[in-house]
This record gives C-alpha cells, structure tokens and sequence, in this order.
C-alpha cells in the first residue's frame, strides 16, 4: 500500500525556475504525489510555466 506523499513548493518570484522544479518533481520515481503550490504575494508571471508542462 503506497502512501500519497505531499510536496509543498513555496515560491515567490522565480519563474526562472519553476519549469525546472515541476519537470524534477513529476519524473520522480514515486509517483503517488501531490504537489502544492501556496498562494502568496507574486509578481506577475511567476506561476506561468512553460505551455508543454501546463496540464
């Protein structure tokens, strides 16, 4: 029986990394996740990845 594993990602302002933070976290091998973005305070444009990732 596989426990859902959470993943919260706080963020503020870094979309020069999010692309690369969903593709690490969604190629994981443990694949019963759920990943959490918060909101809070961003700027615009932070939470806007890549069209490919976007599901």
């Amino acid at each position: 029986m596989n426990n859902t594993v959470s993943i919260v990602v706080a963020i503020f302002n870094t979309k020069r990394y999010i692309d690369r933070c969903i593709k690490s976290l969604v190629h994981q091998t443990y694949k019963d996740i759920q990943i959490i973005f918060p909101e809070c305070q961003l700027k615009r444009n932070t939470m806007e990845p890549d069209r490919e990732l976007a599901c």
